[in-house]
């Protein structure tokens, strides 16, 4: 079996380790904090995959989204770490592109 040259799909737990290294390299360099840290890219791709999305190429992620759901027309502090399955905003956490992308 051999991998899509490009595929488009939802991400899950299983790719949290990559999207963490190029959420890492994509931020530190520029404003020295990553806005997720593992446990909370964990974290949402656990409660609201559906709200993710991950472009491969030859089966390696090469750039990623991940947002969550709020029940408010604003989003709060606590946007940053909660996902209101009910809410109908969508808040999104990070974008980021790997760097030879």
């Amino acid at each position: 079996h051999t991998l899509p040259a490009s595929e488009v799909r939802p991400l899950n737990t299983q790719d949290a380790i990559s999207v963490f290294e190029i959420e890492r390299e994509a931020f530190i360099s520029v404003s020295g904090e990553c806005p997720l840290h593992l446990d909370e890219v964990r974290h949402f791709l656990t409660l609201c995959p559906e709200l993710s999305m991950g472009w491969f190429e030859e089966g390696r992620l090469v750039a990623f989204i991940i947002g969550s759901l709020w029940d408010q027309d604003r989003l709060a502090t606590e946007a940053l770490t909660l996902h209101k399955p009910r809410g109908s905003t969508v808040h999104i956490h990070v974008l980021a592109v790997h760097r030879t992308f």
